[in-house]
């Protein structure tokens, strides 16, 4: 763990980053929305936690908050792993009152008692209203707010334009359906080329985009539960029905009459890095990759062909239902000064201001900039200013602004970072069989209902555990706020 300050010395680091690196058009915006944004009236001090790999972008971010709340004085810590870093404070009795960049479990927090409800806040903050109220539920358990959501992600197919073109394909439209889908793939697999290069994971990130009434592995937010049995088939047959097609997906080939040293994969695509799982998508030998996602995208920018993210197909009777990642930051619930320190969640979060000074540093990135790790970055409001800045980053192209765009109707994929007992059942119970299915080892029919059986009891003692432990932890912060 590391402590410092931020004060003047960040600011001075801020403002130097940007006019070393700014565009003058970037600079002037920056200037400009520093001034209407200036709070000289809030007074305090915060205490955040902030992830050790991150510290760089959010040194900007934090500084530019001084920027307009000059008397505020910030002091962070870095935590690598946010529940054992949270962990050690409670032991230690030196909680944050802010952390920032939670990829973890929430319900864990909650549940110790460490997270303030933001009710009261969000109820006066009018920009909560930009943020897609089924993103907001997200965060809510037993009727109260514990946490804002940022920096969004979404599971996604990336396609190589110039090979479309080649292959005389129309591009299609970020509405293209599942049996335009499968026939692009169909359609560019050849003695030269493959469809795609990847299917991992097809089975379960289709199901909300063929059946209504769940989620992300059959998942069902209203019942607390999984169903298999009845919802999995039909993304399953998807899934087995494309890999089965000869050659049409590249990573298939690599245990295909597989000798010392050759295989398939090697004889079609050549013997470059073998270790690279996105070999041939690279070297432009497939028309698409169907296991990319916006987080692990980045390597994109050095692509000598023309690209695009696209939204994976949907039902013309469904309409869209992406998959969505998001980490989250929350207050804690000991926060010293709770008004002061919503300020600066709220900045990091979900706030026009703080999102339109964070595209600044994004829009005047390039392929040699380290300042941060991705190209992009996905806000978590829909607030007409952010969308517009969001539209100046010159690698947010049709498809990713689409994800963006629909992200009211997606669909949760990291159900473990906002469901209790998520992450534990599908390691112990889902993921060991539905691999050996996927594989042809086990037949689907015979061992789908025994797998929601024994998932949904253990998924309903946790959240009952949990509910019992929040009803006592609600009530006692309600006494301690009157």
């Amino acid at each position: 763990m590391v402590k410092r300050y931020i004060g003047v010395c960040v600011v001075a680091l801020s403002l130097v980053f940007f006019a070393g690196c700014g565009s003058p058009e970037n600079d002037g915006n920056l200037g400009q929305r520093q001034a209407t944004g200036h709070r000289a009236d809030v007074v305090g001090n915060i205490k955040i936690a902030i992830p050790e790999w991150n510290v760089t972008d959010l040194q900007v971010q934090i500084g530019n908050f001084l920027d307009s709340y000059p008397n505020v004085r910030v002091e962070f810590d870095t935590f690598v792993n946010p529940q054992e870093y949270l962990t050690a404070q409670a032991n230690a009795g030196d909680m944050p009152d802010l952390l920032t960049g939670d990829w973890d479990s929430l319900p864990f927090s909650v549940s110790q008692g460490w997270v303030h409800p933001l009710d009261d806040f969000a109820a006066l903050d009018d920009e909560v209203q930009y943020v897609p109220e089924a993103l907001l539920n997200n965060y809510r358990f037993l009727g109260k707010l514990y946490a804002y959501p940022h920096d969004l992600q979404f599971p996604a197919i990336v396609i190589n334009l110039d090979l479309l073109d080649q292959l005389n394909m129309d591009k299609p439209s970020y509405d293209w359906t599942i049996d335009e889908f499968t026939q692009m793939l169909r359609a560019a697999t050849t003695a030269t080329y493959s469809g795609t290069e990847r299917l991992w994971g097809l089975d379960v990130n289709m199901v909300p985009n063929m059946n209504r009434e769940v989620g992300y592995t059959t998942y069902s937010e209203a019942n607390n539960s999984f169903s298999f049995a009845t919802h999995w088939q039909n993304s399953l047959n998807l899934f087995q029905e494309l890999r089965s097609y000869p050659g049409l997906e590249a990573w298939n080939l690599r245990n295909s009459n597989v000798t010392d040293d050759s295989s398939d994969y090697i004889r079609k695509f050549g013997s470059g890095d073998t270790s690279d799982s996105l070999m041939a998508f690279k070297a432009g030998f497939t028309l698409m990759d169907c296991a990319l996602a916006t987080w692990d995208a980045s390597w994109l920018r050095y692509m000598n062909f023309n690209w695009e993210l696209y939204p994976l197909p949907i039902d013309d009777n469904i309409g869209h239902r992406q998959l969505l990642h998001a980490n989250h930051s929350f207050m804690l619930a000991g926060a010293k000064e709770p008004t002061v320190t919503y300020e600066l969640l709220r900045w990091l979060t979900i706030g026009v201001e703080g999102n339109l000074t964070k595209m600044d540093l994004f829009n005047i990135k390039d392929a040699t900039d380290v300042v941060t790790g991705y190209l992009w970055f996905f806000p978590s409001t829909l607030h007409p200013d952010v969308k517009r800045a969001l539209e100046q980053n010159p690698y947010i192209q049709g498809g990713a602004l689409h994800l963006y765009e629909n992200m009211g109707t997606a669909v949760r994929a990291d159900l473990y970072k906002i469901v209790p007992g998520y992450a534990q059942v599908t390691s112990d119970i889902i993921e060991p069989v539905i691999n050996e299915i996927r594989n042809g080892l086990v037949d689907a029919n015979a061992t789908a209902a025994e797998i929601d059986t024994r998932a949904n009891r253990q998924l309903s003692l946790a959240m009952q555990e949990f509910n019992a432990r929040l009803e006592v932890i609600q009530r006692e912060f309600d006494e301690r706020s009157n």
